[in-house]
């Protein structure tokens, strides 16, 4: 039997593929979401460490959805979120970008850049090859070290650059090991830290997007209803042969209402 809507209390919403399509809002996308905004909170998750919350907050902005960073959940937040709850005090090192390193920072995160008790790795455009020798000779010496989420590449116009997945098969092959915890989709960290930040249980939590094996599988690991839109990367077919199933499918967010 489909799974109701109706006592969701908080919405996540994926971004590229589910509300928008590089930069511009899906028809109707808009008017959906203030439809859900009667009903429960939205949030908007994304794994991107390339841009900061208020960025992310202002692109959403622009396409006519009103939003502020309280309303984008990103894996820079669940990793602050998870070390904030599960180590706290620790100091960490960061191979990542200055918007990660000013998000766990401004969550009272310690960032060092010498004997660190935990490594943090994530999407780097800046990384150099002192930085990567360095966090290879922290991880090699036992410091522990967690990732911010496990995505291989990240689209750009015309191509992809490597992210932070690209970098945990480098940091393997040179070490040996894995990071010990993953924060973002699809992994439990963000659904604990959106949950927490919220108020609500799995089953009053509903995970909207176009993936399969990031949103779909969040909502499975998490106990979210699962909600697979078809604006983006999968298709029916694609579902079909997953062997993850969502509990709701739709054709477009714009479809949604008060009576799904």
């Amino acid at each position: 039997m489909q799974k109701s809507l109706k006592n969701i209390k908080c919405f996540l919403l994926d971004m590229d593929g589910t509300v928008h399509l590089s930069g511009v809002a899906f028809p109707g996308v808009r008017e959906a979401i203030e439809r859900m905004r009667q009903q429960a909170k939205v949030l908007f998750v994304t794994n991107s460490t390339l841009f900061s919350r208020s960025d992310q907050a202002k692109k959403l902005a622009n396409m006519g959805i009103p939003c502020d960073e309280d309303d984008i959940y990103t894996s820079a937040i669940a990793t602050r979120d998870y070390l904030a709850m599960n180590h706290p005090g620790k100091s960490v090192y960061v191979l990542g970008t200055e918007i990660l390193k000013g998000e766990l920072s401004a969550g009272g995160i310690k960032v060092v850049e010498d004997n660190p008790d935990l490594v943090v790795s994530s999407f780097d455009n800046t990384v150099t090859f002192d930085k990567l020798v360095k966090t290879c000779d922290f991880i090699r010496a036992g410091v522990p070290f967690l990732a911010t989420h496990p995505d291989n590449n990240y689209p750009i116009l015309g191509g992809y650059w490597p992210d932070a997945g690209a970098k945990l098969a480098l940091i393997k092959a040179s070490t040996g090991k894995d990071p010990f915890i993953v924060c973002g989709k699809p992994y439990k960290p963000l659904g604990d830290g959106v949950m927490k930040m919220v108020g609500c249980k799995p089953h009053e939590v509903a995970m909207i997007g176009d993936r399969l094996m990031t949103d779909l599988v969040l909502a499975k690991n998490n106990g979210f209803v699962a909600v697979l839109v078809l604006t983006g990367e999968a298709t029916l077919a694609d579902h079909e042969a997953c062997p993850h199933k969502a509990d709701i499918i739709l054709d477009s967010v714009s479809v949604w209402d008060l009576g799904v």
